[in-house]
């Protein structure tokens, strides 16, 4: 972890328009190499134009992910 002195917010923003879950598990693999959270917004290539939208957090054991989703 980085001191008080070199803080930094790191983010890795993933832009994509495949609505199914499973890059996420690249996703995942990027974060913990890189050790910074992501935000993945997909929008639906089909149908009803939604947002998908799932923020991972960092965690030195496993990262934690919040899905949601915007009509």
């Amino acid at each position: 972890m980085a001191s008080a002195r070199h803080r930094t917010a790191d983010l890795l923003l993933v832009p994509s328009i495949e609505p199914s879950r499973g890059n996420l598990r690249t996703v995942d693999r990027g974060m913990r190499e890189a050790r910074c959270d992501a935000l993945v917004v997909k929008a639906s290539s089909e149908g009803r134009r939604t947002l998908y939208i799932a923020y991972g957090q960092w965690r030195r054991k496993e990262n934690v992910w919040c899905h949601g989703r915007r009509l």
